[in-house]
């Protein structure tokens, strides 16, 4: 024992013996694989975690491929669509109502108020939307050209939602079924409110699944712009109001934040029907009459016998001519 330590001395060899075992464990934890740790000569652990350099990044690059080609092939559709779509604008007229809608929009284009000396019996978003298309080129194509570039934008809306759903291969079937539909490769090249108000539906409903999908500032824009979309599409043809149960199902299943999605799409929602009112401003009554009380008494008169339609095609008009 040393003196005054109380410590009993410690034998050379002893000594010796320590630092050859810490030698050969040092060496041995040196030799194993990376990430593993060692108690003496036995294992434990597992294996690392790829790095964000290594595995991670190429489990990421499939998933990026598929992305592109989902996209590009959805893409290749739309263009197909454009393309098959472009032979028909400058048909001649496809339907009776393309010669009213037209002429109702050239009056547009002159300045003549809307529901005064303008008979109109859908919404005015319809023809405001098409009316810079008539004032670039006076034509019905392209005005026409107006309702593709809609009906494309529906198009998108629709691979937007396909891939939401159902992932990159849902959104390609989707806008392939679409695009391939008979109605809606016919409501594309006419001047008919059908299309668009679809069209502008679908992309409500889109922005909706987007809105609740994202993070941060954005999610009550996109919920703002759902309620927008929702107007203009009702603006456009009243049945787009249907969209509205879809949305309402969307916006009230978010996981969080459900109220405040809800009152920035009703905010949307109110500055749309504010913008789509003024047209309405100078002439509210006989708004009421040609859109709403119009259509009503189309349908009164289909249960009358023929002598109550016939007073009404004898009975005497003004009817304004266009030089």
């Amino acid at each position: 024992m040393h003196r005054g330590t109380g410590l009993l001395p410690i034998a050379p060899a002893t000594r010796r013996r320590d630092r050859a075992a810490a030698g050969g464990l040092h060496r041995r934890s040196r030799d194993a694989a990376p990430g593993v740790i060692q108690a003496g000569t036995r294992r434990i652990g597992s294996p690392t975690l790829p790095s964000p350099e290594g595995g991670w990044k190429n489990e990421r690059r499939p998933m990026m491929a598929r992305l592109r080609v989902s996209t590009w092939s959805a893409l290749a559709v739309a263009i197909g669509f454009l393309l098959t779509e472009g032979i028909m604008l400058d048909a001649r007229i496809r339907d009776y109502d393309e010669g009213v809608f037209w002429a109702t929009i050239r009056a547009l284009a002159r300045g003549e108020p809307m529901f005064s000396s303008v008979f109109a019996t859908s919404p005015p978003g319809f023809f405001y939307a098409l009316l810079p298309f008539y004032l670039v080129v006076h034509s019905l194509a392209s005005v026409r050209a107006g309702v593709l570039l809609l009906c494309l934008g529906g198009l998108a809306a629709t691979y937007v939602l396909g891939r939401l759903l159902t992932g990159n291969l849902g959104g390609l079937v989707a806008v392939l079924l679409t695009a391939t539909s008979p109605a809606y490769w016919h409501e594309s090249t006419v001047l008919q409110a059908d299309g668009p108000s679809l069209a502008l539906s679908t992309v409500a409903v889109a922005l909706s699944m987007l809105s609740v999908r994202t993070e941060g500032r954005n999610r009550d824009g996109l919920a703002a712009a759902t309620g927008l979309a929702l107007a203009f599409s009702v603006g456009t043809k009243f049945f787009g109001v249907v969209a509205a149960v879809p949305i309402a199902i969307v916006l009230l299943g978010a996981s969080r934040g459900r109220g405040r999605l809800v009152a920035a799409a009703v905010l949307g929602g109110v500055l749309g029907v504010l913008i789509l009112l003024v047209p309405v401003i100078g002439s509210p009554q006989a708004a009421y009459r040609q859109l709403i009380v119009s259509h009503l008494r189309a349908g009164e008169l289909a249960h009358f016998g023929i002598g109550r339609n016939l007073s009404f095609l004898l009975i005497r008009h003004n009817l304004p001519l266009e030089a």
